[in-house]
């Protein structure tokens, strides 16, 4: 008999197959998607928003022949949704506010992002950078990143290697992404000659996403935050917040 297999399934709340209260305890099989079952919560990396996160048992899983052995995750044809999780579990020990975050950019203005694309300074992206070294000094990540110069960085490594919210700060660059393309659509956007599958954000847009990245680390990260450093860091909080 094979032991059961365990794991987390996120869903977007807005699909229509997405998993309900009403499942918790039931076989749910995927006829033509399989569901993604994710051996530890901290390797899931979400690129929408809002979703919902389930401890499910993996009932009927595809050939483990198509998956490569050092996979983090199982494609399952049926899973039984055991329990609904707080999705802050996606972004750390402390990710309830990072969530609150990831709601505010899905609705953000244009006169909002002039607003935080004000208050980007290299002051402020130095502290960024320093809670990355804090954080780096305090776990078994590889040295070679240590006391480098951290303020573009998004991730490092994976699952709780990745950064001090996980892979937060890459959900958070992909929604910001979305919502100026919604809002003003390739205005938002440079494309380099030569690179069609690469586009950056013009300067207000990225200079607001940087703000929102060092906001996430005020929230997300204040274990690892200097005192001096953290109202530095949540000056976009204030914006979003009307603080």
């Amino acid at each position: 008999m094979n032991d059961a297999i365990y794991g987390f399934v996120f869903t977007a709340r807005d699909e229509q197959d997405a998993l309900q209260q009403q499942h918790i305890g039931q076989r749910v099989s995927s006829e033509i998607t399989p569901w993604i079952v994710h051996y530890d919560v901290a390797t899931i990396y979400v690129k929408q928003w809002p979703v919902d996160l389930w401890f499910v048992e993996v009932v009927e899983s595809l050939d483990h022949s198509q998956l490569s052995a050092d996979s983090d995750y199982i494609a399952a044809n049926t899973i039984r949704p055991l329990k609904q999780l707080p999705c802050s579990l996606l972004f750390g020990p402390t990710g309830e506010r990072v969530c609150q975050l990831l709601d505010n950019i899905c609705q953000i203005t244009l006169p909002q992002i002039e607003q935080l694309a004000a208050l980007a300074n290299p002051i402020s992206a130095e502290a960024y950078a320093n809670v990355w070294n804090a954080w780096l000094n305090k776990t078994t990540n590889s040295t070679m990143h240590r006391d480098a110069d951290h303020t573009g960085t998004l991730a490092i490594g994976e699952g709780e290697n990745a950064s001090p919210i996980y892979n937060g700060f890459l959900t958070i660059n992909d929604l910001l992404h979305k919502r100026a393309r919604e809002l003003v659509g390739d205005d938002a956007f440079i494309k380099p000659a030569g690179y069609d599958d690469e586009v950056y954000l013009v300067a207000e847009w990225s200079k607001a996403c940087s703000v929102l990245l060092q906001t996430a680390m005020g929230l997300g990260a204040e274990q690892y935050i200097h005192a001096k450093d953290l109202p530095l860091l949540l000056l976009g909080w204030k914006v979003l917040n009307n603080i």
